[in-house]
């Protein structure tokens, strides 16, 4: 086997814009490995302080395991024995640090998985950019974008996200704004950014010039995707069953006929600038919005979100151990273990934050409508 490559992949950006897409490619890579979302930095990163001074055993033991345990997918869903499987972890921490954690996890899966690379994906890492160049400096960065029109009705679609068109510009600009910024900040040796346009239509040259950036060989069997067990699992979801057939580009334009014409003069009256920058056609003018009625379209969709989370196909699960997880803070505390300015606690006020780390409702709601929380699935929900 090759020697062990020390330039991790991050896979970013907005959601509904093509990271499952790379992730399920990049990880049918002979040399890669690329395990299920982990949330890692936009739910951990922000929120050390909480665990009290890494340096201590306990304390680190503490974050590895909310980490590890804290997964959308158990365990990436490989077969392992609960009782063992930090023991073995452990085993690949070099520090302790959030950095030595993330690390660790991830060569734990890539060893199971026999390669050599580990790349990860979790869209709004987005946002911490600084922090994963700061943690891992050798980091190479695959930055999706895509139409937000058509992003905004995936969503709209789907079992989680934005549920209107007001939200759903909002959050997709607050995205796009990011990945402008990002694609001036970097250089093209450190990060590569590929729209999802061009991945589903181009995916054979799309993918040449990603190997070419990541220092990797094309294989075809990147393209057999569809045909490998994450891509399998996801497409047991509705709002992943494209993944189980090949690539295709159906979903281009799909705003053309699925987007009322007013909630697209909505969506370019608040992120026009934004696609125009990415290299989107704008082909009607925006609609001036009350800032009355933009407010009230946020707050309808953190309610609509917070109802429809025990809903078939919702996300209550998932959902209850991220609440689990910010419980966890407050008892820290309580606990002495750490004390001081409290973090940052999302509220109904700053609802993109929530979004951001990883929350499909706000915390305010879900109290209000008394939503009970669940930690067993009998479904994938992905």
């Amino acid at each position: 086997m090759p020697s062990v490559r020390e330039d991790p992949i991050f896979i970013l950006g907005a959601e509904r814009s093509g990271t499952t897409l790379a992730m399920a490619m990049l990880g049918c890579h002979s040399q890669i490995s690329v395990p299920e979302v982990t949330w890692f930095y936009p739910r951990y990163r922000r929120y050390l302080q909480t665990y009290g001074p890494l340096s201590d055993a306990r304390n680190f033991h503490t974050l590895l395991e909310e980490m590890l345990f804290g997964l959308k997918r158990p365990f990436f869903g490989l077969s392992v024995n609960p009782h063992t499987v930090l023991r073995e972890i452990m085993q690949f921490v070099d520090d302790h640090s959030f950095r030595g954690a993330f690390k660790a996890i991830m060569e734990w899966h890539r060893t199971r998985c026999g390669k050599v690379r580990w790349g990860e994906k979790t869209p709004h890492s987005l946002f911490y950019l600084t922090d994963i160049f700061e943690d891992f400096p050798n980091a190479k960065v695959i930055l999706m974008y895509r139409d937000g029109r058509d992003v905004v009705c995936s969503q709209l679609r789907s079992c989680f996200g934005p549920t209107n068109a007001v939200a759903g510009a909002l959050l997709w600009k607050r995205c796009a704004r990011a990945t402008i910024e990002a694609m001036h900040k970097y250089p093209a040796e450190r990060l590569i950014a590929i729209s999802y346009e061009s991945m589903v239509t181009a995916a054979k040259d799309t993918l040449d010039q990603i190997c070419h950036f990541l220092s990797e060989e094309y294989e075809p069997a990147m393209l057999a995707f569809y045909k490998g067990d994450l891509a399998t699992q996801r497409a047991r979801a509705i709002d992943h069953r494209s993944l189980g057939e090949p690539v295709h580009s159906r979903f281009i334009g799909v705003h053309k006929d699925e987007m009322a014409r007013c909630d697209e003069r909505t969506f370019c009256q608040i992120a026009g600038d934004e696609l125009r920058e990415l290299g989107y056609e704008v082909g009607v003018a925006g609609q001036r919005l009350d800032p009355d009625y933009v407010d009230r379209m946020v707050e309808r969709d953190a309610r609509t979100r917070a109802a429809n989370l025990d809903a078939v196909g919702g996300h209550v699960v998932i959902e209850s151990y991220a609440d689990w997880v910010v419980d966890q803070r407050e008892l820290r505390r309580q606990g002495g273990i750490w004390s001081g300015p409290a973090p940052p606690v999302p509220s109904m006020d700053d609802w993109p934050q929530e979004q951001i780390e990883g929350f499909r409702a706000p915390r305010a709601f879900k109290r209000r409508f008394a939503i009970p929380r669940r930690y067993a699935a009998s479904e994938w929900v992905l």
